[in-house]
C-alpha cells in the first residue's frame, strides 16, 4: 500500500497543545506566521484554506526551501523560533492542507487500559 505523507500549515488561529511532556492539553493562541515562511507566503497569496498536491509535476515554488511552523502535541507559542524548519515542501510532502485562520479543535476523551500504557500521541490525541 502506497504511503501518502500529507502536511498541514496555518498562518494564524488556535491549536490545542500542550506546553511539555505530561502537561494537560489547552487551547493556546497561533500567533502570525513568521515572515517568509511557508505559510506567511501563502497567507500572503490571499489562497484561504487550499489543499496542494506536491507530487511532480509541481509549480517550481514549491521546490524553494523556506521555514515552515511545526505545531504538534507539545508546542510553545512563545518560543516561535524554535517552532521552525527549514523546508521544501515537495521533498517534505505529498500533499499539504494550509488553513489560514485555524480553530482548536476539542480533544477527544482518552481513557487508558492500563496506566503503563500510553498512546504516542500523550499528553492528548488518539
Amino acid at each position: 500500500m502506497p504511503l501518502c505523507v500529507v502536511g498541514f500549515g496555518t498562518y494564524e488561529g488556535k491549536t490545542i497543545a500542550a506546553s511539555a511532556w505530561e502537561d494537560a492539553a489547552t487551547e493556546m493562541a497561533v500567533p502570525p506566521a513568521r515572515w517568509a515562511s511557508w505559510d506567511d507566503l501563502l497567507h500572503r497569496a490571499e489562497v484561504g484554506n487550499s489543499f496542494y498536491l506536491l507530487r511532480p509535476p509541481v509549480a517550481p515554488v514549491f521546490l524553494d526551501e523556506r521555514d515552515q511552523r511545526a505545531i504538534g502535541v507539545v508546542y510553545d507559542p512563545q518560543s516561535e523560533e524554535g517552532n521552525y524548519a527549514p523546508t521544501t515542501l515537495a521533498k517534505r510532502y505529498d500533499a499539504l492542507i494550509f488553513i489560514d485562520k485555524s480553530s482548536a479543535l476539542a480533544p477527544l476523551p482518552l481513557s487508558l487500559r492500563r496506566e503503563e500504557e500510553f498512546p504516542e500521541t500523550y499528553p492528548s490525541g488518539v
